[in-house]
């Protein structure tokens, strides 16, 4: 795993998450505000492309890429609805002729033209987007649909966010996706002889258990989503969202990172012995880490330290026996 994810590619971008239009998205998510990769006016395709061939043209990005032998490619949203066709081929062109993988993101809805369509509909609903006819909304989620049939690759690994593997925590933190969605999705991926992968949430606010949840989380993405790689990440207090009201109010205390260290290190122990094709991954915890900052619950000493890695482990013995 890079320690900054030296492989990952933000496009610059007009479109977000069709998913933040249907009640505000997912309630921990605040990765439509970031004005890095977010564009307040529309960005043509020609720019889109530019703007990747202005990352990959730069040599550390592309010794980087070489190194790791892939490209994660971070959409603010799903790869074959937030990324336009032109932009998206680019990219197919770019790794095959560099022979590397293509690693990226979906909401596992997208091959559900039924939930599709739904979020569409709400979406220009949203945006008063005078062109949202019944028939539109029916074309964007045949055009959804038919591009992640037609588009998946061997050398493509599509993530989608599992975050927790509980139907009432998805419910809780307004996924919009459901376990069964997760598991159809894994299956139409695997089928067509991409890669999955699952992305798992550590500690996201409100949510009963969290360490064990973490745990179980991780244990459904590789036994039965048969995903390729679990990557964690240490959900923060994004500004705008549910969860920084919270952390700000000291309700909700995000994980430390002896925390979150501890559960990769479990996870990896139990999951990469049996299979070396597996991968746990995670963002950098010590650039993610908010935990204590409101709280006052800070973990910094050695014994404070040893006492939460403990109980890590012990979960963990539970969770993977």
């Amino acid at each position: 795993m890079a320690g900054q994810r030296d492989f990952s590619y933000f496009p610059y971008q007009h479109r977000i998450c069709h998913h933040v239009y249907n009640n505000g998205g997912c309630t921990f998510c605040g990765f439509h505000t970031l004005k890095r990769c977010v564009s307040p006016t529309p960005v043509s395709d020609q720019e889109m492309i530019h703007h990747f061939n202005v990352f990959v043209n730069d040599k550390k990005h592309m010794d980087s890429l070489l190194k790791y032998g892939k490209i994660l490619v971070e959409t603010n949203g799903s790869w074959f609805t937030e990324m336009p066709r032109a932009v998206r081929e680019h990219i197919y062109k770019f790794v095959e002729d560099n022979k590397i993988e293509l690693h990226t993101q979906c909401r596992a809805t997208v091959i559900n033209q039924e939930k599709t369509q739904r979020a569409f509909e709400i979406m220009m609903w949203q945006k008063g987007d005078c062109l949202s006819s019944l028939e539109l909304e029916k074309e964007m989620a045949q055009m959804a649909y038919e591009a992640i049939d037609t588009e998946l690759k061997p050398y493509m690994l599509i993530f989608t966010g599992l975050e927790v593997a509980d139907d009432n925590d998805l419910r809780l933190i307004n996924k919009g996706c459901t376990l069964e969605d997760f598991v159809l999705f894994s299956e139409f991926v695997r089928k067509r002889n991409a890669m999955v992968g699952a992305n798992v949430l550590i500690k996201p606010p409100l949510i009963e258990n969290p360490i064990h949840k973490a745990l179980i989380s991780a244990r459904y993405g590789f036994e039965v989503l048969k995903a390729t790689e679990v990557s964690f990440c240490c959900c923060i207090p994004f500004r705008g969202t549910f969860g920084h009201k919270l952390w700000r109010e000291a309700k909700w205390d995000p994980p430390s990172l002896a925390e979150c260290s501890e559960i990769l290190k479990q996870t990896r122990d139990k999951y990469l012995s049996e299979s070396p094709r597996r991968d746990v991954s995670f963002y950098n915890p010590r650039v993610q880490c908010h935990h204590g900052k409101y709280t006052g619950r800070k973990v910094t000493t050695e014994r404070q330290k040893a006492l939460v890695r403990a109980n890590v482990r012990r979960i963990a013995a539970e969770v993977f026996k």
